[in-house]
């Protein structure tokens, strides 16, 4: 696996696109404006405020989960943390690896060296309610602390 660098928050959906999620990288960031409709059913973008994120990063992830996922290659997991459970999205041979990186950057993101901050001890401790799920963009796999956004993801990308 690459090393992770780019991870996309995404937050509970808002019941509106936000088309300048993706900044500079024009309205859309290389989605259509009904692939945006869609994933608002179960996410909104987090607006990342790094040009990385821009230009179709993030729909080419989406598309690399959709593609292992209807290969029969996606895997998911519930990973323990602390008291508290992630559920991820990842391609089959990935999982042990996922597990630890989304490990890391629960008891200590920094040391990963993430473009952007990732927040997921902040979102178990409440800090951010609306941040519930992430989409690793090198290695296009995600993972949630919201059960039922997972669930909705699974639906949408095939990977259940």
């Amino acid at each position: 696996m690459e090393p992770s660098y780019l991870i996309q928050r995404l937050r509970k959906p808002r019941g509106s696109v936000n088309p300048f999620s993706f900044g500079a990288g024009g309205p859309y960031g290389g989605f259509t404006p009904e692939a945006l409709v869609i994933c608002n059913t179960v996410w909104s973008f987090d607006y990342m405020g790094a040009a990385q994120f821009e230009h179709g990063a993030v729909p080419k992830a989406l598309e690399r989960i959709v593609q292992y996922a209807h290969r029969g290659q996606a895997i998911t997991q519930a990973i323990c943390l602390d008291e508290q459970v992630a559920y991820s999205l990842c391609k089959q041979g990935t999982e042990q690896e996922v597990a630890q990186r989304i490990t890391q950057m629960y008891t200590d993101e920094r040391a990963l060296h993430l473009l952007e901050y990732c927040g997921l001890q902040d979102s178990l401790k409440s800090k951010n309610p609306d941040i519930v799920g992430w989409l690793e963009l090198e290695n296009a796999y995600m993972f949630f602390i919201d059960e039922n956004m997972f669930q909705g993801a699974l639906h949408l990308l095939g990977g259940g």
